[in-house]
């Protein structure tokens, strides 16, 4: 492919940037949320790659993005859960124990893992403050 040329299918574009590198967007046949997106460092003309290959996969729970995962030199993932008001609900980063998000009534966050927060209801705009000392010990 000559710089900046472009393939598509139904399911999928692919972009050579350069003679250098092409990046390929996979889509979901059936909802057509972006599913991956690889970025090869040295392209064949044939569509192979025979320099290092970065990846990125995402998964959904209908249009919400539930996981994101990295491969490549820069490996891991990124798992949110939501609960029945379409907000986040917890955040995992590859296995470590998730954080779990709390809100109050008029859905400003509460908490966040152990740090508490404490929304500013007479402040204009979104303030909050948090509250540094749940996280000592």
């Amino acid at each position: 492919m000559s710089s900046k040329e472009r393939k598509e299918s139904p399911s999928s574009v692919s972009l050579a940037v350069n003679s250098q590198a092409a990046l390929d967007y996979g889509y979901d046949p059936v909802t057509g949320n972006l599913a991956s997106i690889t970025r090869c460092d040295a392209p064949t003309g044939g569509g192979g790659c025979t320099g290092a290959v970065q990846g990125l996969a995402l998964a959904y729970d209908g249009a919400l993005p539930t996981t994101t995962t990295w491969s490549g030199s820069v490996a891991g993932s990124v798992t949110h859960g939501y609960d029945d008001d379409l907000r986040i609900a917890s955040e995992q980063v590859n296995a470590a124990p998730a954080i779990v998000f709390q809100y109050d009534d008029d859905n400003l966050p509460t908490g966040a893992g152990a740090l508490s927060l404490v929304p500013d209801h007479d402040a204009e705009g979104c303030g909050a403050e948090a509250d540094p000392s749940a996280l000592a010990g």
